[in-house]
């Protein structure tokens, strides 16, 4: 058997992540599971991202700084890549120019569209011509651009007006999520659970509804881990509500053991301003399965096929607080089926940092 030799100054990778790598936030879980994959493999890989050590991220002015601090660390560093990898956003732009003036390679991973961007911080909408300019730039000089689905991938051929662009999606750490997985959290007898990060597209405020909705099965709680630009609506809800249970932002080698006691997990992603359209690969969907779990997830592109196909769960049709109250009534009475070993090693983070470096040896 022939092994792959690779010396350090061949394999030195900058990762650069703007968004907060801080746990109960999914970037947190994509970015650390592909370092540390990456190394598991033998590269030379450094993270630079913005640090926040406060509970609440600051004000967006201070964020915009953080940002523009982080990827001057990288730039000064001294660090010498023969690679940068970007988790795209709009303000890595200038990132993307040093390496471009410099003739580093450059891959860009995309894990959403443009829209993902104006639903966030909604002043930028009045600024989208910029915006997508910022983007598409990126995506153009890149080496190669990484997609979590096929909808992504269509997208991103037709602004990067070329076809350098694989998919690669979202996978789960198998040894913090299975079946076996414990905790010591205080957990309700029966509940379902929502966890991850709470954007404005993961439907809470619909759950919230849904929970309230006669067709709710009586003692059945339901559990919020994570935390987002919505928690401050679960929390009030937590308060008035009995079924409502928010365990805060949890740390990340806990959730498993959390998601595994379950009775599903629920995915109820909305397509607002259109951003589903260009399919879904939620990280939650990889990790419930994994600890044995079901989902019941939003009709939506890719996500809702994956379901189907896999035989893993229950796909909502309708988005109305009466239509997943109904799902959660018929996930409690159904007995829970053994999903296949087969599957389960697909969609592990192993599987996909192997694709990754297939990519990356290529380069």
């Amino acid at each position: 058997m022939m092994l792959k030799v690779r010396h350090a100054s061949q394999s030195q990778i900058s990762y650069l992540c703007l968004e907060p790598v801080r746990e109960g936030h999914a970037s947190y879980t994509h970015v650390i599971e592909i370092v540390e994959g990456l190394k598991k493999l033998g590269w030379n890989i450094k993270l630079f991202s913005p640090y926040y050590d406060n509970k609440d991220l600051p004000p967006l002015p201070k964020r915009i700084l953080k940002m523009l601090i982080a990827q001057w660390q990288l730039i000064s560093s001294g660090y010498s890549p023969r690679l940068i990898y970007i988790r795209c956003h709009p303000f890595s732009f200038m990132t993307a120019v040093w390496a471009k003036i410099k003739g580093i390679k450059v891959i860009q991973e995309v894990n959403g569209p443009y829209e993902d961007l104006y639903i966030a911080w909604p002043w930028t909408s009045y600024f989208r011509p910029f915006f997508r300019m910022l983007y598409r730039k990126q995506f153009e000089w890149a080496e190669h651009v990484i997609v979590v689905t096929q909808g992504l991938k269509s997208f991103v051929e037709g602004e990067a007006n070329h076809k350098r662009v694989s998919v690669i999606g979202n996978g789960v750490n198998l040894s913090l999520f299975n079946p076996q997985a414990k905790t010591e959290y205080k957990l309700p007898p029966q509940f379902v659970i929502f966890f991850g990060t709470f954007s404005p597209w993961h439907g809470i405020s619909l759950l919230l509804r849904a929970v309230e909705d006669p067709e709710w099965p009586k003692d059945i709680k339901l559990v919020f881990a994570g935390d987002g630009t919505e928690r401050l609506l679960i929390e009030e809800k937590s308060k008035t509500n009995p079924r409502i249970v928010y365990l805060g932002r949890i740390p990340y080698k806990e959730v498993g053991g959390i998601v595994a006691q379950s009775i599903a997990s629920l995915v109820p992603i909305q397509n607002i301003e259109n951003r589903a359209s260009k399919g879904l690969s939620p990280l939650k969907l990889s990790e419930t399965i994994a600890c044995g779990i079901p989902v019941i997830v939003s009709d939506q592109p890719e996500q809702s096929d994956f379901v189907y196909k896999n035989k893993v769960g229950w796909i909502v049709k309708e988005q109305t607080p009466d239509a997943w109250a109904k799902a959660v009534k018929i996930a409690v009475s159904q007995e829970r089926t053994k999903f296949t070993k087969s599957l389960i090693k697909s969609i592990s983070w192993d599987e996909k940092v192997k694709i990754l470096e297939r990519l990356l040896l290529k380069l």
